[in-house]
């Protein structure tokens, strides 16, 4: 059965209203994790893989996570404007993260994953186990960086589901204010601002230009570069081009010192911060060396977004 056509267009009331749904299912999901985190924060040994510094961020990850799914989800159902321009945002840098992050999951699923299965048995693995253990993670990986926002992204940018928040909900709301480009920009730098001062009371040392700062200097830096991303991401939304300039500078800055970084520090030792123990810090500084790389190498495209996005900030031209 076709959508019923409404004007010029056809009406996906009943596609937003299924999208909504399985968003709140999905939110709720990630929802009945934070116990299973909790439990193992309580269950903690001194030592083990899963410490309450790596715990504490997940924890705050699947409970923001189920929270955003959840309201735009209730959202999509009612048709809102504000949800529509979200979920094109949000899913449309994930699948430009995912996109960006196939080689790095490949490596994760062929070269890291069984080089930690040896390392933690005793014996060496089946091959089956192994083969198993990478098709699986592969399609986990795939299926959250790649599927999920490849479909969100592909639905909620339709012009028919555009011009059906639009009719059902006629109002002018906040996303409308922002173009959608620089709206991205503007989002994910405040989550980046956010998630630098939640991950405080767990991240015990701070990389910073080759070294690792520790102590009232660690939080002191993080908490100043978390208010100043609020700031430009702030600053963005209004269109401000004072914003868009920090904006350049901080990613440059940060581009900088983490190249430093990887180059001279010693990944393990911001592993040990975090209570590892010795052989698990080691193996995993070897992942997160990677993860590093991979991550600066990632800082191109985004600037490259930053740069394409220079275009709305251009002061207006006088009227005649």
């Amino acid at each position: 059965m076709n959508p019923p056509v409404v004007g010029d267009f056809r009406d996906r009331s009943t596609g937003l209203t299924v999208f909504g749904v399985l968003e709140i299912l999905f939110g709720a999901m990630c929802w009945l994790f934070v116990p299973m985190m909790i439990f193992m924060m309580l269950a903690h040994r001194p030592g083990a893989p899963a410490t309450p510094a790596m715990l504490g961020p997940a924890l705050g990850f699947y409970g923001g996570a189920g929270t955003v799914c959840i309201w735009l989800g209730i959202g999509s159902i009612l048709a809102r404007r504000w949800a529509r321009a979200l979920w094109v945002c949000l899913s449309g840098f994930g699948l430009a993260t995912g996109i960006l992050a196939t080689p790095f999951m490949i490596y994760v699923a062929f070269v890291h994953l069984p080089r930690t299965m040896a390392s933690v048995s005793p014996a060496p693995p089946p091959a089956a186990a192994v083969f198993a253990a990478q098709a699986v993670a592969l399609i986990i990986m795939l299926l959250f960086y790649l599927v999920i926002p490849g479909v969100l992204f592909w639905f909620y940018s339709r012009p028919n589901v555009k011009r059906t928040c639009e009719g059902r909900d006629p109002k002018v709301r906040w996303t409308d204010r922002c173009p959608l480009p620089v709206l991205t920009l503007s989002l994910m730098t405040a989550l980046g601002g956010i998630f630098m001062v939640a991950v405080i009371p767990f991240l015990h040392a701070f990389p910073f230009f080759g070294v690792f700062l520790t102590g009232v200097a660690a939080v002191a830096l993080m908490l100043v570069y978390g208010a100043l991303m609020l700031a430009v991401a702030w600053g963005l939304y209004r269109l401000k081009m004072a914003a868009w300039w920090m904006w350049l500078a901080t990613l440059v800055l940060m581009a900088v010192s983490s190249a430093v970084t990887l180059w001279h520090a010693n990944l393990t030792v911001l592993y040990a911060q975090m209570g590892m123990q010795p052989e698990i810090a080691a193996r995993a500084s070897e992942l997160g060396g990677t993860a590093t790389l991979w991550g600066t190498f990632c800082l191109v495209p985004w600037l490259a977004w930053g740069l394409y996005v220079r275009r709305y900030f251009a002061k207006p031209q006088p009227a005649a």
